[in-house]
């Protein structure tokens, strides 16, 4: 039982706070034209995606807070703390007015609840896993992290079916805001689910061996140079997959390839179904295969993949968008699954929480913020292919096996034959 109300926190924990931030990246076009202002949609639309990204600059900072209070004063204050302060910048976005009303503010105050979503994000994503693990992971930690990962498309999940709901026909115009009001209410359910669960064993003896030595970023990285730079590897590729699928496909598909947004809603569905159940049965693969041997696969398969999936989306036929929606959960899943797991025996458990948090948090805050912002960008201004975003998910592939495994991608096919 108990083991159950643990990972059962920490997975609708997770839950509740990945809806809140990533509910900003389905209604990204919507918000464009209510809170930002602009000549032209092009503009409203890249200010939109600077607030999204802006969420992602302060997550490193959030890490790096919340990974100290972690540490230091224990993971489990830092959950707690992390899911409170998520729910007021989401209520905010939901009952807020718009640009019509009250101008520049508009716009401003956007960008603040985005910055307080980032920096409570930074402590959650990583923060959760570690916590669920350090308590029940000796075992099956990659099914464990695995679990903890796809509780994210659990949250995003949920998102995207009440923003299908809020935009079907005869649903009155201000129905996006619902799904905001709904998200910062659960947020205050999560607090209450977490404030009395119990601290994790590891950090428990933490408190008896530790004496005075104090938890910060630069002993984490003296004493850990290259568990550092495998956990920003780690967070870059799991950022470009991860938000290439929550928040870009919808403008992909809205904006260069003319679908209804309640319609492209639902086949974000499929995608999120696919990190939900890749995320947890690929963590349970890493349980099994040497972790080295399993990203060369994973890399080399997600280089192959990347142009057919693509092609799949770009076809406009229902049945193909849905597979390549699925396939590409299923490739953000391999990473985010087995990560929590890999980067867990990076670090000691004295810099363990900050350690990942912080270092995860920058990859995902220069590629998952990014990843969209590029994109757009080569669309709209360069007018390149629309097969663009499967040859930077090529190439960050190739950067990731490089990282990651210290091997070269032509030595990657031979491998999977071994």
């Amino acid at each position: 039982m108990k083991s159950r109300r643990i990972l059962g926190s920490s997975i609708l924990g997770n839950a509740l706070e990945f809806y809140d931030f990533t509910l900003y990246g389905f209604f990204t076009c919507i918000i464009a034209n209510y809170y930002f202002p602009g000549s032209s949609e092009s503009a409203k639309l890249l200010a939109s995606l600077a607030a999204f990204g802006a969420g992602f600059l302060t997550r490193p900072f959030g890490g790096m807070l919340f990974g100290y209070i972690g540490d230091r004063y224990g993971r489990k204050i830092a959950l707690s703390s992390s899911i409170l302060l998520m729910g007021l910048p989401t209520l905010c976005i939901g009952v807020m007015p718009g640009y019509e009303r009250i101008g520049i503010w508009a716009s401003v105050v956007i960008f603040l609840c985005r910055l307080l979503q980032g920096l409570c994000t930074g402590g959650e994503y990583n923060g959760a896993a570690i916590f669920s693990i350090e308590h029940l992971g000796r075992k099956s930690p990659g099914f464990i992290g695995g679990c903890i990962a796809g509780s994210c498309a659990l949250g995003a999940f949920f998102a995207s079916f009440l923003g299908a709901l809020s935009q079907r026909p005869g649903m009155p115009e201000w129905s996006w805001r619902i799904p905001f009001i709904v998200g910062g209410a659960i947020s205050f359910f999560g607090y209450f689910m977490r404030r009395n669960l119990t601290e994790t064993p590891e950090f428990e003896k933490l408190l008896i061996n530790r004496g005075s030595s104090r938890a910060s970023v630069l002993t984490a990285f003296a004493a850990n140079p290259k568990s550092c730079l495998i956990t920003f590897a780690l967070g870059s590729f799991n950022g470009a997959l991860s938000y290439t699928l929550l928040s870009f496909l919808t403008i992909y598909l809205t904006r260069y390839l003319h679908l209804p947004l309640s319609q492209v809603l639902q086949f974000n569905m499929m995608g999120m179904f696919g990190f939900l159940v890749g995320s947890p049965i690929m963590g349970a693969v890493f349980d099994r295969v040497e972790a080295r041997k399993f990203y060369r696969v994973v890399a080399f398969l997600i280089f192959v993949l990347a142009i057919p999936l693509f092609m799949a989306i770009d076809s406009l036929n229902p049945s193909l968008i849905l597979l390549g929606e699925l396939l590409l959960g299923i490739a953000a899943g391999s990473i985010a699954g087995s990560g929590h797991a890999f980067m867990q025996t990076l670090f000691p458990a004295k810099d363990r929480y900050l350690g990942i948090s912080f270092n995860f948090s920058v990859g995902m805050a220069l590629f998952g913020s990014m990843t969209p912002i590029v994109y757009v960008q080569m669309f709209e201004r360069y007018q390149v292919s629309l097969l663009f975003p499967a040859y930077f998910l090529m190439f960050l592939a190739v950067i990731f096996a490089i990282t990651v495994t210290g091997w070269r991608m032509k030595r990657i096919a031979v491998d999977l034959f071994k």
